[in-house]
C-alpha cells in the first residue's frame, strides 16, 4: 500500500470521517566546518550573480557592485527548496573588478551534510568552460540525488580566473576570483495534496511547522492528528486558527515523520480523491 498517498473514508451515523497523511520535515543544522576557499586578489574576476530557482523559493543574489574574495551568504538570503530526484539549473554570472580575463565557474552542494563537497554528485557542473566575457552566464543543470538528506545544507559557488578548470571546492589562494557560500533546503518527494471535489484541502504537504486545512462550512467539525502508531497527538498541536471553514495547525512540537490527519464532517456528504 502507498501510505504517502492513501485516503480512507468511513461513515458513522451519517457523518463522514476522512483520513489523509501529512509529512513533517526535519531541518538539519548546516555543518559549520567547511574548507577555506578564497583568491589572492579580487582585481580581475568575480561572481556577479547567482540564481537558483527552487520549487517555491528562488535565490537571486546580485553582488556585481561588490568586490570581495569570499562572501558568506548562508544566512539572510532566500533558501531555495530543492526536491530529491528533481531537476534544477544554477546560473552563475561572471564579472570583473578590473581587467578582463578568461574565467571558469562551478558550484557544489553538500547533499549528505557532512561538512565537505567531495562526495558523489556534489559537484554540479564540469567547471571547464572558459570565457573572457563579462556577464557570461555559466549554467549547470543537476538532479538532487535520492539519498540527499532532508534539511538545510551548504552550497558553494566559485568564479576563478585562468584557463584551468574549476573542479576543486577547496581551492585556496588562487590567482583571482571569488568564492561564495549559500544555504539551500533539501525536501523529500512532495506528497500529493488531497482535495476532495474542491471542498477539503490541506497544504503545504510536506511541511516543517504549519498546515492549513480548508473546507466548506460543516465539513471540518473535528480534526485530530495521529502518529503512525495510532496514538492521538492532537494535544501537542496548537490551533493557530480554528473556525468552520479553515484551520491552521502548528505542528512544530511534533517530531519529523508521517502523521495521519482525521477530519470528521457534520454533513451527509463524502468526497473522494
Amino acid at each position: 500500500m502507498d501510505w504517502k498517498n492513501s485516503l480512507y473514508t468511513l461513515k458513522t451515523s451519517n457523518k463522514y470521517i476522512l483520513f489523509f497523511l501529512v509529512q513533517i520535515l526535519f531541518t538539519y543544522n548546516v555543518h559549520s566546518q567547511y574548507c577555506i576557499s578564497s583568491p589572492n586578489n579580487i582585481l580581475n574576476s568575480q561572481c556577479d550573480i547567482v540564481q537558483l530557482v527552487g520549487n517555491s523559493i528562488t535565490l537571486n543574489k546580485n553582488t556585481a557592485s561588490i568586490c570581495a574574495s569570499y562572501s558568506n551568504f548562508t544566512t539572510g538570503e532566500n533558501i531555495p527548496d530543492l526536491e530529491v530526484n528533481s531537476l534544477y539549473t544554477i546560473n552563475i554570472t561572471q564579472g570583473t573588478c578590473g581587467d578582463t580575463d578568461n574565467r571558469t565557474a562551478n558550484a557544489w552542494i553538500d547533499y549528505n551534510n557532512n561538512g565537505d563537497f567531495g562526495d558523489a554528485n556534489e559537484m554540479l557542473g564540469a567547471g571547464t568552460f572558459i570565457s573572457n566575457t563579462n556577464g557570461y552566464v555559466h549554467s549547470y543543470t543537476f538532479t538532487v540525488p535520492a539519498g540527499a538528506l532532508v534539511g538545510n545544507t551548504r552550497m558553494r559557488v566559485i568564479v576563478k580566473k585562468g584557463g584551468a578548470s574549476t573542479t576543486d571546492s577547496c581551492i585556496n589562494n588562487y590567482s583571482s576570483g571569488e568564492t561564495e557560500d549559500y544555504t539551500v533546503g533539501i525536501i523529500g518527494n512532495v506528497l500529493s495534496t488531497p482535495t476532495f471535489n474542491n471542498h477539503i484541502g490541506i497544504y503545504p504537504n510536506p511541511t516543517e511547522n504549519q498546515i492549513s486545512i480548508s473546507g466548506d462550512s460543516g465539513e471540518l467539525e473535528i480534526v485530530n492528528i495521529y502518529n503512525v502508531l495510532g496514538e492521538n497527538v492532537t494535544s501537542n498541536v496548537l490551533f493557530v486558527e480554528n473556525n468552520e471553514q479553515k484551520k491552521i495547525l502548528d505542528l512544530s512540537k511534533l517530531s519529523s515523520g508521517m502523521y495521519l490527519v482525521r477530519t470528521k464532517t457534520a454533513t451527509n456528504k463524502v468526497y473522494k480523491k
